[in-house]
This record gives structure tokens, C-alpha cells and sequence, in this order.
């Protein structure tokens, strides 16, 4: 099988590749959620970009996907909270999660996981007393959970912790 855009391929290669690739299939035809995802993954990896280079990518991107008329697709906004857990902008993550059209457990994982990268247990709770309060359920692996609960997070009833990894989540995170 293979990968559904050229710029999959060079998500995880260094820059400038990536965004060249990206430049064509924006050149040639209209992108796609794969090669939006790619290009997030490749700018996760960059790092010489600067934070408020790194702020300026959620606006271009739902701008470029308004333009192409692109839904919302939850690979977008889990590459958008990838970039920015990765880079420790935990108020840019936040704020991409509670603006998904439908909250998974992946986004979840990939923001708390992030958390406790970057010891910020302050957006951890916040983040989870919002999910509470708008009854949204998850799932998180018992090793998050342990983790969270070490350092004081408190979890509610919308919670349901599982032995193993949620889903691909580990993927998505690994190497950030």
C-alpha cells in the first residue's frame, strides 16, 4: 500500500524537502488532509523554527483549508497538537484540542503525554476539568494515568483508564 502523498514521504526527513513538496502539490493540485499531516509532521521536526513562527501554522492552515475547501479532519488537529506539544506550547495545544469537531482519545494522549514531557500538570488538569465539564469521554493508558496521578492530576468519571496504549497514540508521539 502506498502512501496517499508525496509529502508523507518527507514528513519525517529534514527541511527544506518537505515544504518543496508540499510548494509542488500546492503548484499541481490541491492538497490533501495527508499532505497537510505531512507537512505538520515535518514542521515538528524542524527546529529552527521559532515559537511565533510555530503559532502563525494553525491559522494558515485552517486558512489553506477553507481555500481548498477542506474539511476539518481530526488527522489535521492531532498534527497540530503533535507540532505543539512537541515544541512545549501547551496553550497552542490546548486550544487546537477543545477546537476539534469531536475530541478522540489519540488527541487526548498526545496532549497529556506532552504534559508531562514538559512538566505542565497546570494545562494537564485544566484540559481534563474542561473535558469533564463538557462530558467528554476518553481513554488513557494506565502508564499516562500513573504518571498524571503522580503529579497530582485528578481525574473524573470521564475517564477510562486501559492496561495497554491507546489506540496508535504512541506512534503519533514517538520521536517528538
Amino acid at each position: 500500500m502506498g502512501l496517499p502523498s508525496p509529502c508523507d514521504a518527507h514528513a519525517f526527513t529534514e527541511l527544506p524537502l518537505p515544504l518543496l513538496v508540499f510548494a509542488m502539490i500546492l503548484k499541481l493540485r490541491y492538497p490533501e488532509v495527508s499532505s497537510i499531516k505531512g507537512l505538520l509532521g515535518a514542521l515538528r521536526t524542524d527546529k529552527e523554527k521559532k515559537q511565533w513562527q510555530l503559532e502563525l501554522v494553525e491559522e494558515k492552515v485552517h486558512k489553506l483549508m477553507r481555500h481548498y475547501e477542506i474539511p476539518l479532519d481530526p488527522m489535521i488537529s492531532t498534527g497540530l497538537i503533535q507540532l505543539y506539544t512537541a515544541r512545549g506550547l501547551m496553550v497552542h495545544a490546548s486550544k487546537a484540542l477543545l477546537r476539534m469537531p469531536r475530541i478522540d482519545s489519540v488527541a487526548v494522549t498526545i496532549f497529556l503525554h506532552g504534559c508531562v514531557i514538559h512538566k505542565d500538570m497546570k494545562s494537564a488538569s485544566t484540559i481534563m476539568r474542561n473535558l469533564g465539564e463538557a462530558n467528554v469521554t476518553y481513554t488513557i493508558s494506565e502508564d499516562l494515568e500513573d504518571k498524571l496521578r503522580t503529579a497530582g492530576v485528578a481525574f473524573g468519571t470521564n475517564v477510562t483508564i486501559v492496561k495497554k496504549a491507546v489506540e496508535w497514540s504512541w506512534v503519533l508521539y514517538n520521536g517528538t
